[in-house]
C-alpha cells in the first residue's frame, strides 16, 4: 500500500480527495498545517499532497523543506 500525506486546510476537499484516494487503496494521512505535521516523520510517506494556496505557507516553500532532507514525490 502507497503512503500518501495530504496537507491541506479544506476540510471538503480533503474529504473528497480522502474519499478518492481510500479507494484506489492509498493509505492517506491528513494535517491541515506544517506546524501539524512532525517533519521528522516525513520518512514514513511515499507521495506528498501540498496546498499551493495554505494561509501560513504556500505548498512550494513546504515541498523544498522536504526535499532538503529526503527524495519525496511532491
Amino acid at each position: 500500500m502507497i503512503s500518501l500525506c495530504l496537507i491541506e486546510d479544506n476540510q471538503k476537499l480533503w474529504s473528497m480527495l480522502q474519499e478518492s484516494l481510500i479507494e484506489e487503496w492509498y493509505s492517506c494521512d491528513r494535517y491541515t498545517s506544517v506546524e501539524a505535521f512532525p517533519l521528522e516523520h516525513s520518512s514514513r510517506y511515499h507521495i506528498f499532497l501540498l496546498d499551493i494556496n495554505l494561509p501560513w505557507e504556500d505548498g512550494l516553500s513546504i515541498g523544498k523543506k522536504l526535499r532538503a532532507s529526503w527524495t519525496v514525490w511532491i
